[in-house]
């Protein structure tokens, strides 16, 4: 095979979402895929058994998921394999999409594939409203209509260079190594398609999603990530809402330690953009 998947992975505890891990995993090496998995420190069982199924474990010692990427994308690089599949370890209904988007890669001769979930009605509610937010903002910025918040990418191996020479501009993000490096792609005349596929959640993802502690971190974390990239753009009025916005919820949910990092956040912002918050 001429395909090989890298993944991050960090689970400091048998949960719903290792798991899913495991069960994408399985179905991966089913398939006869390479994969590579760059590993944070997730518990040891997990650890035993990703190596019993194949796959190649690398461990890093920075808790920083950006980084952790970047380590599989360059361990699949030289793996020599053609073709480098990214996906979130849980999104296990993704694996069967693979072959296909491949072979169209192929017949089409396209450097880079961007796949887009036919509908964002599949997510729960929580998860619908935020990515809906993230895309259009997203779009808002790039000028390019995609499903940025779904995840997975495919590239042919000459294109590993905009992800591992990508430098970021937001040191606390994590998702940046998946959005930017595609458009640095396409501004350099390479081949990017964005095709539709079907995908669904697995169903025990769908029920923890939905669990009401965990929509609030997730929506604070979205307001906070869309706060600093317009930091990043020098638009302290939009910054400051989001992160507001974001350490409402915080506090509603009673998480301090969050709470302390977003007002502080708060007060740089209040002090830079000084004009605007008067």
């Amino acid at each position: 095979m001429d395909i090989v998947v890298a993944l991050a992975t960090y689970y400091k505890e048998e949960c719903v979402r290792s798991k899913l891990a495991l069960e994408s995993i399985q179905k991966l090496r089913n398939e006869s895929y390479g994969v590579i998995i760059v590993d944070e420190g997730s518990y040891c069982e997990f650890i035993d058994q990703i190596k019993k199924l194949g796959a190649k474990v690398y461990s890093i010692k920075k808790e920083n998921l950006r980084e952790a990427k970047r380590e599989s994308f360059l361990r699949a690089y030289e793996s020599g394999n053609e073709f480098i599949v990214c996906m979130e370890p849980e999104k296990v209904d993704f694996v069967r999409s693979i072959s296909g988007l491949i072979e169209t890669m192929k017949n089409k001769n396209i450097d880079l594939v961007v796949p887009e979930r036919k509908s964002l009605d599949i997510c729960p509610k929580f998860q619908k409203n935020t990515e809906e937010k993230l895309n259009l903002f997203c779009k808002e910025i790039t000028g390019w209509d995609r499903d940025f918040s779904f995840g997975p990418l495919i590239w042919r191996r000459d294109c590993t260079k905009y992800f591992l020479n990508f430098k970021s501009q937001v040191e606390e993000a994590n998702w940046d190594i998946l959005f930017i490096p595609p458009l640095l792609a396409k501004e350099d005349g390479k081949k990017i398609k964005q095709i539709k596929i079907d995908f669904n959640y697995a169903k025990e993802m769908v029920e923890e999603e939905e669990d009401s502690l965990n929509f609030n971190q997730k929506s604070a974390d979205t307001h906070l990530k869309i706060g600093r990239i317009y930091d990043e753009m020098e638009d302290g009025k939009n910054s400051l809402m989001y992160v507001k916005l974001a350490h409402q919820i915080f506090k509603k949910a009673h998480k301090s330690s969050e709470m302390h990092e977003t007002q502080a956040f708060i007060e740089s912002l209040t002090t830079k953009y000084k004009d605007i918050s008067d």
